[in-house]
């Protein structure tokens, strides 16, 4: 199947965006686990972000009104993430403590039930992509 660049660019923001979801979706020593350790609060709220936003930026013929809305919804709730959340020094212990924050709780409810609404669509950009589900 040839897709067109414009797909194929969504495609690809599209599934950047599910891992972050997936990622969202754990609870904090798999979140920290994934992430290496690393930044993981910042990193998962600021790929988060870019990910999300390039997914609706180049999915508006792709998504839903529904999926759009829900990811908005989500998307504004990252952002509402505290900075002195996001900061925490890059130690293993610290990073531990700050995703076990009550602020991530919701969010990861809010990105298990969006992966179960996007599911087919997930499902289609794989086999658009020759992906094995």
């Amino acid at each position: 199947m040839t897709i067109s660049e414009e797909e194929g660019a969504y495609a690809n923001r599209y599934l950047l965006f599910v891992y972050c979801l997936d990622t969202l979706a754990q609870d904090a020593i798999e979140q920290c686990r994934i992430l290496q350790y690393y930044n993981v609060a910042w990193e998962l709220k600021n790929d988060s972000l870019i990910d999300g936003y390039n997914t609706l930026s180049t999915g508006e013929k792709y998504l839903t009104s529904d999926q759009k809305y829900l990811i908005k919804t989500l998307l504004q709730n990252i952002e509402n993430i505290p900075d002195e959340i996001i900061n925490a020094t890059n130690t293993r212990e610290n990073h531990l403590k700050t995703m076990n924050d009550p602020v991530w709780t919701p969010l990861r409810f809010e990105a298990r039930k969006l992966l179960d609404i996007l599911a087919m669509e997930t499902q289609r950009v794989h086999r658009l992509l020759n992906m094995d589900p």
